[in-house]
């Protein structure tokens, strides 16, 4: 949620209106990371949980198509997660997050389609966003993956804004490896949960290269 808290908490005006539309993803993807760390505990699934979950994943392309590599993540590890602690129950519990996330992009194509304007949707959401991607590709002079490894830098340098976000999480993330790893006797200790952290992980990855394209 702290992404979340920190966009909306620097928005001065009072519409709420600002240039940080990437809010509302960050919201609903701050909610599916909560799903899975709860299903890593809990290694139980509802109906209801896979529906609410596969309604977030189908509406987070609506809110910014660059958050599809997360969003991807976040799916894949929710079926592993269904293979992982519930593989007698997989087929149904996996057919009811795909159905949800089927209906809410059913549910939006028809209601483009009712008012004439899926032709639009398309163009100016779907075409038109890869066509911005290039542009930028081609005022770059550096390369992808120059540009991947470069990332953490630019934002430690500061000046970004970012800063404020990363330094905390890195700080986190060693409390976390001390406390839970070194107090371990051997890596084999670990459970079945800690594929929530390789989860993270790559959650990380793709949000580099979901930035740094």
């Amino acid at each position: 949620m702290l992404p979340f808290i920190a966009f909306t908490g620097f928005i001065q005006l009072a519409d709420f209106v600002s240039f940080y539309s990437e809010t509302t993803s960050l919201f609903l993807l701050s909610i599916s990371l909560w799903f899975l760390a709860y299903w890593s505990t809990h290694k139980k699934f509802t109906t209801l949980q896979l529906i609410l979950f596969g309604f977030l994943l189908g509406l987070l392309p609506l809110c910014k198509i660059q958050v599809l590599p997360m969003a991807f993540v976040v799916g894949v590890f929710a079926f592993i997660q269904l293979f992982l602690f519930q593989k007698s129950k997989m087929l149904r519990y996996g057919a009811v997050l795909m159905g949800s996330v089927v209906a809410v992009w059913g549910g939006w194509c028809l209601f483009l389609l009712s008012h004439n304007v899926l032709d639009d949707f398309v163009t100016f959401y779907i075409q038109a966003n890869f066509q911005y991607k290039d542009a930028l590709a081609t005022a770059n002079s550096r390369s992808p993956l120059l540009n991947f490894f470069r990332l953490p830098w630019v934002i430690i340098r500061g000046g970004s804004g970012f800063e404020w976000l990363f330094l905390p999480f890195c700080l986190l993330a060693f409390v976390f490896v001390v406390i839970v790893f070194f107090r371990k006797k051997s890596l084999r200790s670990l459970s079945l949960d800690s594929f929530f952290w390789l989860m993270i992980g790559a959650y990380l990855v793709m949000a580099d290269i979901a930035i740094t394209r």
